[in-house]
């Protein structure tokens, strides 16, 4: 079963699974929504939307391994206490640690079906 945990309400209609009208944006109207909506999308400030259900939180090498632990650390003050870290040694794209990617995920996704 899927359930759909998306916090997030895109600002535009859109259809059926659509991500993007790409006949309406660009990508400099996309960074202006996202700058004026940065508070509003801060996964720290949506930490609490989360605070029932499983997480895992994969970081690499990329940067970005602070403001993840950021949100694990709020998401853990919520009270949460099914969240999962894995930090891979490698770039942002995974591009050499693919399948050890596929199988953390394949691994906290069978540990979720056995509870």
């Amino acid at each position: 079963m899927i359930v759909d945990v998306n916090p997030f309400v895109y600002s535009h209609p859109l259809g059926p699974g659509e991500i993007i009208d790409r006949d309406r944006e660009t990508a400099e109207l996309l960074a202006n929504e996202v700058l004026a909506n940065a508070a509003k999308w801060n996964f720290v400030n949506l930490a609490p939307k989360f605070a029932t259900r499983p997480l895992l939180v994969i970081t690499s090498d990329d940067g970005l391994t602070a403001p993840n632990d950021g949100f694990v650390d709020a998401a853990k003050k919520s009270g949460n206490r099914e969240v999962n870290t894995v930090h891979i040694p490698t770039d942002h794209s995974y591009s050499d640690h693919r399948i050890a990617l596929q199988q953390t995920v394949l691994d906290w996704l069978a540990r979720l079906t056995r509870k």
